[in-house]
């Protein structure tokens, strides 16, 4: 009777607490390095717990001691440089950033023979990284990371997609552009953002009749001013002048012209027209004003 009361709990009341309390996470992390000195993701997983506890200082001593255990990791030099950008230390995730570039083409050529599913992973950090060590001159960079992307295997995150050909799209990287957008597409046909972003990619590769296609699909389905000023322009592109005179009057009821300026709508147009020598723009806007 006495075994059952103990093991049901009935006695707990007598346990003290402040003896055998559980250890603390820096406690636990502390042990495992003391378990295993020579170990540096030891060193710089108790260096993540007191950045998480707030020991700054001491997270930073833990983390560059693990690196300095093993100066040829890639991961280790990755994780310690997005540690310490969340924290508030951007010059030494600078540096750490810098230092998995460098060790990343070995990495990777390791990774294709080893397990190459996960390139497409070490890929994005290396985006990461890129921008965090030359902000805006890092493009070139990235650029052959996210065409490495493309090549790997059957893309499934559609939004990481979408920022790549936003990406090749102020590069103007028009096929690139259309590769990743098509990425998207595949895995979500609904996205309409994207299709609409494939449409005007479509538009500047001279696929008209498709980039037409895709802008329908899109009213199809909801309003869409982009949609609705590119079909037009799409139009005229195709010599189809009273469909688009007929777009271009129902994108500016439903939209307005003001709205057609902010997107660049009419920009497009006039760069279309060759600057309006004929008055195509003029008239089409006329004409489509007047049915307001």
């Amino acid at each position: 009777m006495e075994i059952w009361r103990f093991n049901t709990g009935q006695y707990d009341y007598l346990i003290d607490r402040r003896r055998y309390r559980y250890p603390t996470k820096i406690e636990e992390a502390l042990s495992a390095v003391r378990m295993r000195p020579r170990n540096p993701a030891k060193q710089i997983e108790l260096g993540k717990i007191y950045f998480d506890e707030g020991e700054h200082d001491l997270a930073i001593e833990s983390m560059l001691y693990g690196l300095s255990m093993n100066t040829e990791s890639y991961g280790n030099f990755i994780l310690v440089g997005l540690a310490l950008s969340v924290h508030g230390r951007p010059e030494l995730a600078k540096w750490a950033f810098a230092e998995a570039i460098l060790l990343a083409p070995a990495y990777i050529e390791r990774l294709k023979k080893e397990n190459p599913s996960v390139i497409t992973i070490v890929l994005k950090q290396l985006i990461i990284a890129h921008r965090r060590v030359a902000g805006a001159d890092s493009r070139s960079e990235i650029s052959k990371c996210y065409k490495q992307i493309l090549q790997q295997a059957e893309p499934h995150d559609a939004n990481f997609h979408m920022e790549m050909g936003r990406f090749f799209d102020g590069g103007k990287q028009v096929e690139l552009a259309l590769q990743a957008y098509e990425a998207v597409l595949a895995i979500d046909a609904y996205a309409w953002s994207a299709r609409v972003n494939y449409g005007w990619n479509l538009y500047l590769s001279g696929e008209y009749g498709n980039a037409i296609a895709q802008y329908q699909q899109v009213l199809a389905q909801q309003p869409n001013s982009v949609a609705a000023f590119n079909l037009g322009l799409a139009l005229v592109a195709t010599g189809r002048m009273e469909e688009a005179r007929a777009a271009y009057a129902e994108a500016a009821d439903r939209h307005g012209w003001e709205e057609a300026r902010r997107i660049g709508a009419i920009d497009d147009l006039y760069e279309l027209a060759g600057g309006d020598p004929v008055g195509v723009v003029s008239e089409i806007i006329a004409r489509s004003s007047a049915n307001d």
